[in-house]
């Protein structure tokens, strides 16, 4: 497995060398997602997802792919602001583990609420295109 380490600035990455399949990068992809969990998106959401996708979130809660697009395009979970810092990448060439700090701000029916999280997200290589399998966010302090 090859490691490379990122850092997210106004969309912008700083990047190492890596083995990683070079088509749409998980990096980019987690952009992807970002800016399509932002733009409430479900068309983008659904090419950026796994069919069996498992998305946990940091109160324990899981989604599959037909939940967390759901949640979204309802607007049950409005995301106002996402914003990620320094990621890990480690990976072959079709798995890639993506981990790192991410701060959320989500409105909801009881309120609006920021996290920092500690986030790992599992993407796959499959049809040509990286697919987010799994995540699984841990709130930090």
């Amino acid at each position: 497995m090859r490691r490379r380490e990122f850092v997210f600035s106004s969309s912008v990455l700083a990047l190492a060398a890596t083995e990683l399949r070079a088509a749409d990068d998980p990096a980019q992809r987690l952009e992807d997602w970002r800016q399509a969990c932002l733009k409430k998106d479900a068309g983008a959401l659904d090419e950026l997802l796994h069919e069996h996708l498992l998305f946990s979130h940091s109160d324990g809660r899981l989604e599959s792919k037909e939940d967390f697009i759901s949640s979204i395009t309802q607007s049950k979970a409005v995301y106002e602001e996402i914003s990620i810092g320094k990621q890990t990448l480690v990976g072959n060439k079709d798995t890639a583990l993506l981990r790192g700090e991410m701060s959320v701000t989500v409105a909801r029916a009881g309120g609006k609420n920021t996290y920092r999280l500690n986030v790992l997200h599992v993407w796959v290589y499959e049809k040509r295109r990286w697919k987010l399998l799994g995540r699984q966010a841990t709130r930090l302090g």
